[in-house]
């Protein structure tokens, strides 16, 4: 599909040069205009697809955050993602195991 939105845009850009006079600054134009970011376009979300799975880091932290909080109440966000990043790392791969098979 992008192909054909590229090829697309790239005939309208040669036919406006045309248009105006100046067909040689054309492929200038396509070069400056539809660069490879064109086809960076991300799809569009559909929203009613399912959301996936949390895992088991997202499960500790829903789990353990409130708790950081209640401890530490003049941290800020990234004080408290980065506590619960090491009390995760700290985890014994039981521990881990058991909270990635919920």
């Amino acid at each position: 599909m992008l192909k054909e939105v590229r090829e697309s845009h790239d005939k309208l850009i040669r036919a406006v040069c045309d248009e105006l006079g100046h067909p040689e600054k054309a492929g200038e134009l396509v070069a400056k205009l539809l660069d490879s970011s064109f086809s960076s376009v991300k799809k569009k979300k559909d929203p009613n697809a399912p959301k996936r799975k949390k895992t088991g880091y997202m499960l500790f932290c829903d789990e353990k955050r409130t708790k950081i909080w209640e401890a530490n109440s003049s941290a800020k966000m990234g004080d408290v993602s980065k506590i619960l990043g090491k009390m995760w790392g700290d985890l014994s791969a039981d521990e881990k195991a058991a909270y990635n098979t919920k």
